[in-house]
């Protein structure tokens, strides 16, 4: 997938999910956050994060890929490219052929 077509209608909520092979499910886990908040995400709703969610989501960040929150884009539903999910994205597309 080129960086075109991952901008393309995909929220940063959205690429980080095709990135990991996540279901929201699984996201809300590893982000120690409710299901119904990525969910809320994915549809268009900008998430508000609790401080011990950011620090959750900062952690999973420098673990995956060695970037921080400060590294992401401003909103969460943007449909901003983020450029270091780039490779990941790639990836989970090769398995899945």
């Amino acid at each position: 997938m080129t960086q075109e077509e991952v901008q393309q209608g995909l929220t940063v909520i959205k690429q980080i999910l095709l990135a990991m092979g996540y279901t929201q499910r699984a996201l809300a886990r590893d982000w120690d956050c409710t299901p119904e908040k990525v969910s809320r995400a994915t549809r268009g709703t900008e998430p508000t994060f609790t401080a011990k969610e950011v620090k959750a989501i900062n952690k999973w960040l420098q673990e995956h890929f060695g970037k921080t929150w400060d590294d992401m884009p401003d909103s969460m539903i943007s449909e901003e490219f983020v450029d270091f999910l780039q490779p990941a994205i790639e990836s989970q597309q090769k398995s899945e052929d």
